[in-house]
């Protein structure tokens, strides 16, 4: 599934439950926008503190296993969102 379909489906389900489409927003952060995953999620919190978003829904990959490639690479993004978020609520897709 593209990032696109992922966020019309998300959108849709959001409606289906009751939420006004004016209070949905979408805004996507593609991996080229950044160089690290450090540099991705603390441009996600910039923008969402900036925009006083209530809400932020990111998606995540496969979870590396603990190797040293996962010792190298450090933690996701969804996982270092998880740590700092204080001012919205973080919603974290498979």
């Amino acid at each position: 599934m593209s990032g696109e379909e992922a966020i019309a489906a998300a959108r849709e389900a959001v409606l289906a439950n009751g939420v006004d489409e004016a209070r949905i927003r979408v805004l996507m952060v593609g991996g080229r926008d950044c160089t690290d995953r450090a540099d991705k999620a603390e441009t996600i919190l910039r923008v969402a503190e900036r925009d006083r978003f209530a809400v932020v829904a990111v998606g995540r990959r496969t979870a590396l296993p603990d190797t040293l490639m996962r010792r190298m690479f450090g933690r996701s993004v969804s996982e270092r969102l998880h740590d700092r978020v204080n001012r919205f609520s973080l919603w974290v897709s498979k």
